[in-house]
């Protein structure tokens, strides 16, 4: 467990669940409506610029799971992990 709280990490989190938000609420609007600049190439848009979210979630996730500290082997990862 690490010692002290990494509030970067948190921050990062937060604009991804924004992101990840903003994506499921523009797929409503980007499949239903019209094509044109607006509103569909307006939606497109935040659309491609929170994309990041995902890799993001990821990369938090292994930050926060293999911490160089602790020795957990392969077998251990894969089948109940405590």
């Amino acid at each position: 467990m690490r010692d002290t709280r990494e509030y970067y990490i948190d921050v990062a989190r937060v604009f991804s669940m924004i992101s990840v938000i903003l994506i499921h609420v523009g797929a409503v609007v980007w499949y239903d409506g019209p094509f044109s600049v607006y509103p569909w190439g307006v939606i497109n848009l935040f659309d491609i610029m929170a994309r990041y979210c995902v890799p993001v979630f990821l990369m938090i996730s292994g930050y926060l799971f293999l911490d160089p500290k602790r020795n957990i082997p392969v077998k251990k990862i894969y089948t109940r992990y405590d």
